[in-house]
């Protein structure tokens, strides 16, 4: 992806669109097998194991969905092409319960999952919308 910092330099824009529906069987997800996607001291060591250690997954459905596919894009596609928005989402699923899988074998005590659904008066895509694409999809997440 390509990020725009002009209009907001703390986290930008993405002024690409990297995943489309002719392009997702095609779109390679980083290897979960390398060491990157799980960061901090669970993934290296527990220097103190008395301490509360927690894998902070961030960012981890609806938000790398919006990312390649653009905000809008992913938004419209909830409504427009359901069949795409759901294959996107479930790639990423499938990304994301690999990552879960590998922090779970390192000694963390809790998973932290991020996501930005929200507005400040609500949902933005609506609860009838996000009980359908979002949250099946974090329910298996949260599965022990």
């Amino acid at each position: 992806m390509q990020w725009d910092r002009s209009i907001d330099r703390d986290i930008g824009n993405v002024c690409n669109v990297a995943v489309t529906r002719e392009s997702l069987g095609d779109f390679r997800f980083p290897d979960p097998d390398e060491p990157t996607p799980v960061r901090g001291p669970c993934a290296a060591h527990r220097p103190n194991p008395d301490e509360f250690h927690v894998t902070n997954l961030g960012f981890s459905l609806f938000r790398k969905g919006v990312d390649p596919g653009r905000h809008g894009n992913i938004l419209m596609a909830m409504v427009d092409d359901a069949e795409f928005a759901h294959a996107l989402l479930d790639r990423i699923l499938e990304y994301n319960l690999q990552i879960i899988e590998r922090a779970c074998a390192l000694p963390t005590d809790a998973m932290m999952f991020g996501d930005d659904w929200g507005q400040q008066r609500g949902l933005i895509m609506g609860a009838g919308l996000w009980r359908e694409f979002i949250g099946p999809r974090y329910a298996r997440c949260t599965r022990p």
